[in-house]
């Protein structure tokens, strides 16, 4: 780019003939000997920089001791802050992160006597994937909430656990978080809870939910009437009415 400060004289007075713009990512560069180029920055490092004129033509991998003092110390700035924001980006609704909850079941008979009681174990996981190539997401905020189904009628249903989390996933990585081992149970002639299913949601910093799985389409549609559920309430399978339970008999 010998002819940079030429560059920079020519793209000003092509560009002083357009109005209409009030995009705030353009600005006024300046090179060493003076010349002006309104333009935005596409991408940046320490050393050189590709920034893009308002018509659309690029100019890449220009050196920063091109420009003047004040634009270098510009251009540094914004590579700290794009840095910044991939190595502790915000979670979105369109994060390339994927959801798995493992709810590590374990159904045994009890051992102490009634061979009908059945015992339910939980250790519940949640693990995420990212399939991002450079961002870091820090410090995301998630509940994992695992539900029972009372056994007698099957239309009954009840928070069994509500845990809430923090995780980290670095870029092409898996992350894994494991929350408190709890149990129900049920006999079949008498009453109780098995599992009935699980939701977990992840939130962004604002604490506003980004992204939900679950094992029930109606319980990803409105995630928060499960999140506001009470415990030892029954509920329909919605969610959307709630009932006196007549027996407790079962629940964690």
């Amino acid at each position: 780019m010998k002819n940079f400060g030429k560059v920079f004289l020519s793209a000003l007075l092509a560009v002083s003939s357009l109005t209409g713009y009030a995009d705030d990512e353009y600005r006024t560069f300046t090179s060493q000997d003076g010349s002006k180029i309104e333009a935005k920055i596409v991408e940046a490092t320490l050393e050189k920089v590709t920034i893009e004129r308002r018509d659309g033509r690029v100019f890449k991998d220009v050196d920063l001791s091109m420009f003047s003092m004040n634009d270098r110390k510009d251009i540094r700035a914004w590579v700290k802050k794009q840095q910044t924001l991939i190595d502790k980006a915000e979670i979105q609704a369109d994060s390339k992160l994927s959801i798995a909850f493992l709810r590590g079941r374990d159904d045994d008979e009890n051992n102490y006597g009634d061979i009908d009681d059945r015992v339910v174990r939980f250790e519940p996981e949640v693990v995420l994937t990212s399939d991002e190539v450079y961002k870091t997401y820090t410090d995301i905020k998630g509940t994992a909430v695992v539900v029972g189904r009372e056994i007698m009628s099957g239309r009954l249903y009840a928070i069994l656990s509500k845990q809430d989390f923090t995780i980290k996933v670095p870029p092409g990585e898996k992350a894994r978080w494991v929350g408190k081992n709890f149990a129900c149970r049920y006999d079949p002639d008498y009453g109780g809870f098995e599992y009935g299913g699980y939701l977990v949601v992840l939130r962004d910093r604002s604490g506003k939910i980004v992204k939900v799985k679950s094992s029930k389409t109606a319980w990803e549609r409105s995630p928060e009437l499960i999140l506001k559920a009470k415990a030892r309430t029954g509920y329909n399978s919605k969610f959307t009415s709630d009932y006196d339970l007549y027996t407790t008999f079962g629940l964690p």
